[in-house]
């Protein structure tokens, strides 16, 4: 089963892209997460060691005659606290994911 404790998708000047991601960067370094919601946990510790994923990508949209761009950057992890043992459990291991999405728009080079 999995839980999502906070997400975010909303347009933002790119000004505001970098301060937030500089928020999370700090917040990384010190080793917790706040997170933003009422409710749940006020925050994530973080590990020392996280799995790190970064994918670029676009997509063609070829009715605008224009391409779509996305960055995603996830962190993962488990939950250390879990015994190794307890993998029958019916809910997977605690896994965070932030992930940041940056679109541009460009025209098509013949």
């Amino acid at each position: 089963m999995k839980a999502v404790y906070y997400e975010l998708k909303e347009t933002r000047p790119r000004a505001a892209v970098a301060e937030y991601l500089r928020d999370l960067i700090a917040q990384i370094e010190f080793g917790e997460f706040l997170l933003p919601t009422e409710g749940g946990l006020p925050y994530l510790d973080l590990p020392e060691n996280m799995l790190l994923e970064v994918k670029v990508a676009s997509k063609e949209k070829k009715a605008q005659g224009r391409k779509r761009f996305k960055i995603e950057v996830e962190l993962k992890w488990s939950d250390p606290l879990l015994p190794e043992d307890m993998s029958d459990l019916e809910e997977e291991p605690f896994e965070v994911q932030e992930t940041v999405q940056a679109e541009a728009k460009a025209m098509l080079q013949s």
